[in-house]
């Protein structure tokens, strides 16, 4: 759009996003990640870019994880990335969730077990 490859137009919902092709596939994919969803895109259009995405963040998980094996030692205290079972299905990839622990709670519950 106007000549600069960072800014697309989106062809079913006519938004402009800023980003280049990153932003736009998540747009579509509807994962909320770094863009408000379209809700005009085809469901056929959505899981296409859901597929997409999931399969380059697979990608990007082992390239990371195989960068990891060569540069660190197969020592215990080595730390691993998640394996594809604990990553689950694509549609969990990109859902934002959970909490930090604190550490008021961690004692607090040191404190709950002594109390037991």
């Amino acid at each position: 759009m106007d000549g600069k490859a960072r800014n697309l137009k989106c062809k079913c919902c006519e938004k402009v996003l800023t980003g280049g092709i990153y932003i736009l596939k998540h747009h579509l994919a509807g994962t909320s990640k770094d863009v408000r969803a379209c809700i005009l895109v085809p469901e056929e259009v959505k899981k296409l870019m859901l597929d997409t995405i999931a399969t380059l963040q697979q990608k990007l998980l082992k390239k990371s994880m195989s960068r990891e094996d060569n540069s660190v030692s197969n020592s215990e205290n080595a730390r691993k990335g998640p394996s594809e079972e604990e990553i689950g299905d694509s549609s969990n990839i990109f859902k934002r969730g959970g909490t930090q622990t604190t550490i008021n709670s961690i004692f607090m519950k040191n404190d709950i077990q002594d109390a037991c």
